[in-house]
């Protein structure tokens, strides 16, 4: 599940040089790993260092993220939560994948 926390939160309006925030978590009992980007890709992201990744006992709960909008260009973006799991499937593949996505408007400050 991924929140954003800051200002009016999912779907808001932003002016370009805001701190964006919010949280994820990212939890399964064969958790395997979690991956945290933007699209398009803007400002200065940062996540949980080291992000979640098997052998964490069942993936993370209430991680912060943040987000630097100074100098980036006025559009709509998305913050895309990926998550896998260890499961092995058709004795091949290994982990099942979810995502989550939280959309906001980048305006001029």
């Amino acid at each position: 599940m991924l929140n954003l926390t800051s200002g009016g939160g999912p779907c808001a309006d932003f002016k370009v040089g805001d701190q964006i925030s919010g949280t994820f978590d990212a939890t399964d009992t064969h958790f395997g790993s979690a991956s945290l980007g933007v699209i398009p890709n803007p400002g200065t992201f940062t996540a949980p260092v080291p992000m979640p990744a098997y052998p964490a006992s069942t993936g993370a709960v209430g991680e912060a993220w943040t987000l630097d909008t100074t100098g980036t260009a006025p559009c709509g973006y998305v913050v895309v939560l990926n998550v896998w799991d260890r499961t092995i499937v058709n004795s091949g593949a290994i982990g099942f994948h979810n995502s989550d996505f939280e959309g906001f408007r980048l305006k001029k400050s």
